[in-house]
């Protein structure tokens, strides 16, 4: 799961070299090429994408392509910083649904921590609307916003696909829904769809196999191991690690309230993790391509 939102936060500052595409281009190719991956690897592994494993991963499927609409079109009209902090949100939207579902409790320090996290979050925030004037935008917030939500019902459905399907199936299975939900929507908008060059071409792959196959591969296999608010709480790593790469890719400006804010979000948040009694009601079983248990 560590690995995974490593490769979440790093590649996904890529998006601002993809030029000639929109956010919503962007994730038209990052499905298209990322459901042909999983299939075709699905296939050499000896097993078939079904209706079965289609109809289970319908729910995160639609959630995944809306997410990645919303958060892709963020990147493109706000910061790095900005887009990646509002979605590391996302564990507050999770823990208010864990205790009904999955039967995970958390107590009231699990709240303090992340009301303190929020602090952090507007320091980070009006920091970068004042250092990143040319690309900041309220509209590219709310978009970030309106992802992070759907990012958490993600990881809901995520969960749920994961105790009836192996995490390659659900992975072929959610990008083929994903892609199959956002063509239309791309070709009724007639967004911009022409790849310009080479060097867009490899930035496409790299977030649709790397980040997008490889990292939700290894983070929904890990969705069959640990409790879903562990497995939400270490996507805190993505903001880390996408302000550290777009400091270095981008050369966005990072100034020194930025920092201190994304210490207080990361610093409160991992709080919530050794100080609350986070616990599973039960271990969700794991079943493999041939329908044993994964060890």
């Amino acid at each position: 799961a560590v690995v995974g939102v490593v490769m979440w936060g790093s590649f996904s500052v890529l998006a601002r070299k993809a030029e000639g595409l929109d956010g919503l281009g962007l994730a038209f190719h990052r499905m298209w090429m990322g459901a042909l991956a999983a299939v075709v690897v699905l296939r050499l592994r000896g097993t078939r994408l079904t209706w079965t494993v289609l109809v289970a991963s319908a729910p995160g499927g639609l959630l995944f392509a809306l997410d990645v609409a919303l958060f892709f079109t963020a990147l493109k009209t706000t910061t790095i910083a900005n887009a990646n902090i509002i979605s590391s949100l996302q564990p507050v939207l999770v823990a208010l649904v864990v205790g009904k579902l999955f039967g995970e409790r958390l107590d009231r320090t699990f709240f303090l921590w992340t009301a303190l996290a929020l602090v952090g979050v507007v320091a980070v925030l009006t920091g970068s609307a004042a250092s990143n004037d040319d690309t900041h935008s309220l509209h590219g917030d709310l978009l970030a916003l309106a992802a992070t939500c759907s990012w958490a019902a993600f990881f809901v459905a995520s969960k749920h696909a994961r105790r009836t399907l192996t995490s390659l199936e659900y992975l072929a299975g959610l990008l083929a829904v994903a892609f199959v939900a956002i063509t239309p929507v791309a070709l009724v908008a007639r967004t911009p769809l022409a790849v310009p060059d080479g060097g867009t071409w490899l930035v496409i792959a790299l977030i649709a196999l790397v980040s997008g196959g490889l990292g939700h591969w290894l983070m929904n296999w890990a969705h069959g191991h640990i409790p879903l608010a562990t497995a939400s709480l270490l996507t805190l790593v993505i903001p880390v690690a996408a302000v550290a790469t777009s400091a270095l890719v981008l050369d966005e400006t990072i100034t020194l309230q930025q920092v201190v804010g994304i210490a207080v979000v990361v610093a409160a948040l991992a709080m919530v993790i050794v100080r609350s009694p986070v616990s599973a009601a039960e271990p969700v079983e794991a079943v493999d391509a041939v329908g044993g248990t994964e060890p």
